[in-house]
């Protein structure tokens, strides 16, 4: 498949695995482990064989229109910007890295926070980090060893934080 001229906000779908690794730009579903939650299926520890559209209540329909625009898988969570602008996460919430408030895991995608604006996610193991519209960087999970870029306060952070640098 040639993208060339297509724009970053191509509308695409994207099968999943496991660690959800793009393989189809036609339909954005999972088939692979749940341990906890990351495939976005609503359960725990089931193998889905069969692929599935993320965050629809009919996993049968496979016609309904979800525009993810941009997916990072980090192992045992997952997160997803949407065509709006609204970013969402599922999966492990130990460190705080689904960035909803608290540490508990998601079954299903959950909206992080009301804002919306966001461009860009990535993700690895313990935490997340997002690019918004306005070229601003968040970072949100374990802060330990400086990773979010936060500063001398490396404890964890449950929600969005703002990334600023000195020339700020």
């Amino acid at each position: 498949m040639d993208f060339t001229g297509k724009s970053p906000s191509f509308v695409f779908r994207i099968w999943v695995i496991t660690t959800l690794v793009p393989m189809s730009w036609s339909f954005s579903g999972c088939d692979g482990c749940s341990d906890d939650g990351e495939d976005g299926a609503g359960d725990f520890g089931i193998v889905d064989e069969t692929p599935f559209d993320v965050g629809t209540d009919d996993a049968e329909n496979i016609a309904v229109e979800q525009i993810w625009e941009s997916i990072a898988a980090a192992g045992r969570h997952t997160c997803a910007t949407k065509d709006d602008g609204s970013l969402w996460c599922w999966g492990h919430g130990y460190h705080g890295q689904l960035g909803l408030g608290d540490s508990d895991d998601r079954l299903e995608p959950e909206q992080v926070g009301d804002d919306f604006g966001w461009t860009t996610v990535s993700a690895d193991a313990v935490c997340t980090c997002a690019i918004r519209d306005d070229g601003s960087l968040w970072c949100w999970g374990a802060g330990n060893n400086g990773r979010l870029g936060l500063g001398e306060d490396t404890s964890d952070r449950p929600e969005p934080e703002r990334v600023s640098v000195d020339d700020e």
